[in-house]
């Protein structure tokens, strides 16, 4: 089973949706926050709390906190999502290796760039093992490794894991594809719009 089927057969709420539309439309992130905090309650009532739908809301609610930048609420979360699934599924499944790229993701955000290095490196060897070199979940995790490096000041490997990702995104997908686009762009803005990808893609496989 690939890493996106896999992922796609996770429960999908009313509240998902209406968490969405408050997201994408509203910008509504503290009654979104309201949303997701009454789910989880919810569903780790009737559920339980290692339930995989109780951890993508446990994720999913970190996601939301982090873009917030309540850094020290979503890392306690993207760290019982990540130890619930190593439980559930081991640590090897799409959604624990989604968990680990997450929690890199946070740790980078707070300056932690040993710690998510860790990760970032754990993630993409196992989505290389998983689902091979060119599956866009393991370009992402190129890709994040990459930008990691690059703010460590290690441009040569950063260089190299970006024309990796870069080339592997073309070939896959083509020369026009929304991945080789935002990688390969050196504007400004270029950070922030893959930031706005990789974010896109987290939530893509966690609803």
């Amino acid at each position: 089973m690939s890493a996106s089927s896999a992922r796609n057969t996770e429960i999908r709420s009313p509240q998902s949706t209406i968490w969405r539309f408050l997201l994408e439309h509203r910008g509504d992130t503290v009654a979104a926050e309201s949303l997701f905090r009454r789910a989880l309650e919810g569903q780790e009532r009737i559920l339980g709390p290692d339930h995989p739908a109780t951890l993508t809301l446990v994720n999913n609610l970190a996601c939301l906190l982090s873009d917030r930048r309540d850094y020290v609420a979503a890392e306690l979360l993207y760290r019982r999502a990540l130890e619930g699934r190593e439980r559930l599924v081991g640590p090897d499944h799409p959604d624990t290796l989604t968990s680990v790229n997450n929690l890199a993701t946070l740790l980078s955000a707070r300056g932690d760039t040993v710690g998510a290095e860790s990760l970032h490196r754990r993630a993409l060897e196992g989505f290389e093992r998983l689902v091979g070199p060119d599956h866009p979940d393991t370009l992402t995790s190129v890709n994040n490794l990459a930008d990691l490096l690059s703010a460590r000041g290690d441009t040569v490997g950063a260089e190299s894991l970006h024309r990796r990702c870069v080339g592997r995104f073309e070939r896959v997908l083509g020369p026009k594809s929304l991945g080789h686009a935002h990688l390969s762009q050196q504007s400004g803005d270029s950070s922030h719009d893959r930031a706005t990808l990789l974010r896109r893609n987290r939530f893509i496989a966690e609803r």
